[in-house]
């Protein structure tokens, strides 16, 4: 049976053999790949969609996963003069001396970033053997690392040291009450590894701090942001009043809706994602978007709109004529569709829509209107399993 893994934080080639590999079909993504003169041909052997970064590594290192702090009490206590090979993140206490830099046994190979005090750089940089990230120096007080999603508040800052770097691997938020003069006074330097999400306002003082190694999401001035999908009819879209709306979810207008409502509702809508609507909306629809990008998928009878289902014969019997089918995530189809096709839905895909066989896959890309998704052919994959995602791979 072959496996199929989307993503790999590190590869561990380095006792892998041809008969272990041979294990993998396709591997998606991999930030890190050990390897070494031996197991250096096996790599080119692996279906591997993207590779970040590769280390080659002779003789024995001890593996560390996250983050590394080094403080005089570690070189003191260190025994071992096997070198430490860190993915992630490396932090020099103020408490290390020069001395003990200079006069330890260890020996960093680092795939991340290094935080040392300033006057401790060059005595750092001593014991680094390679390092295919940054080092980045501070004064005073110690990194803050967030792993994860984390919101930046103002009783954060109230919380911290003056002049603290912050290290955030995952999500960060601005909170949209932010004190932006408290976020300059308190905060020396910011560095996302991921996605920053802030306001507009909010745009120029956070820049002047942060190094985003990823990607920044503004919120333009004066729109309230939704963070989840929405599913609007005639009663749930009052609670919108003249409303300047920003999303990154799906919105999903239901047929109800008259125009006068939506009018009343809705003043601007900023879609990073797209809007599902009834064609007898459409045209507002586009006039509220702020967004020339955003994309529309208009119906004119029933819609059904479909996160994860598997359908039998007697949901397709359910569906009424004409029915505009959105997938969103994942959609399974029976064997047997021979009324779904003499019902002739409209299907746009931006999920995956399983398909049992090559013949209900010929017969349902007729009715396919949006392909922003994929068809999968099932029967191909019954001997494969698939797993989404492993920190640490050892083949």
């Amino acid at each position: 049976m072959g496996q199929r893994i989307g993503n790999v934080g590190t590869l561990n080639l380095l006792k892998a053999t041809p008969e272990s590999i041979a294990e993998y079909d396709y591997i998606g993504n991999v930030g890190l790949v050990l390897y070494n003169q031996q197991t250096a041909p096996l790599l080119s052997k692996l279906s591997i969609g993207n590779i970040g970064q590769t280390i080659s590594l002779e003789g024995d290192a001890k593996i560390i996963t996250g983050v590394l702090t080094i403080d005089s009490n570690y070189l003191k206590l260190l025994e071992e003069s096997t070198p430490l090979l860190v993915n992630g993140v490396v932090i020099v206490t103020p408490n290390v001396t020069e001395t003990e830099l200079k006069e330890t046994g260890c020996s960093l190979i680092v795939n991340g970033v290094i935080y040392t005090p300033t006057q401790l750089k060059s005595a750092v940089q001593t014991i680094v053997k390679s390092n295919s990230g940054l080092t980045l120096t501070y004064e005073g007080v110690e990194p803050i690392i967030k792993n994860g999603n984390f919101e930046l508040t103002n009783q954060f800052l109230d919380s911290i040291t003056d002049k603290a770097p912050i290290l955030i691997n995952g999500l960060i938020t601005l909170a949209q009450d932010l004190d932006t003069a408290l976020f300059h006074s308190k905060v020396e330097r910011i560095d996302v590894n991921g996605k920053a999400l802030l306001y507009q306002e909010q745009e120029t003082t956070f820049s002047a701090k942060a190094t985003v190694n990823g990607k920044i999401e503004v919120i333009p001035a004066g729109f309230m942001p939704y963070r989840t999908s929405l599913q609007l009819n005639m009663r749930s879209i009052r609670k919108f009043k003249n409303q300047r709306m920003y999303t990154n979810k799906p919105i999903i207008f239901e047929k109800e809706i008259n125009r006068d409502q939506f009018s009343s509702a809705f003043q601007s809508i900023h879609s990073t994602s797209y809007i599902i609507c009834h064609e007898e909306i459409e045209d507002l629809v586009y006039e509220t978007l702020n967004l020339i990008e955003t994309e529309v998928f208009v119906y004119t009878e029933a819609i059904r709109y479909v996160k994860n289902e598997k359908w039998s014969i007697e949901d397709i019997n359910a569906l009424d004529l004409g029915t505009t089918i959105v997938v969103h995530e994942k959609l399974t189809l029976p064997e047997v569709i021979d009324d779904l096709i003499a019902k002739r839905p409209v299907i746009s895909i931006i999920g995956e829509l399983h398909v049992p066989n090559n013949m209900v896959k010929a017969a349902v890309q007729s009715l396919v209107q949006t392909y922003d998704g994929l068809i999968v052919n099932t029967s191909t994959q019954e001997d494969t399993l698939e797993l989404h995602n492993i920190g640490e791979l050892s083949l």
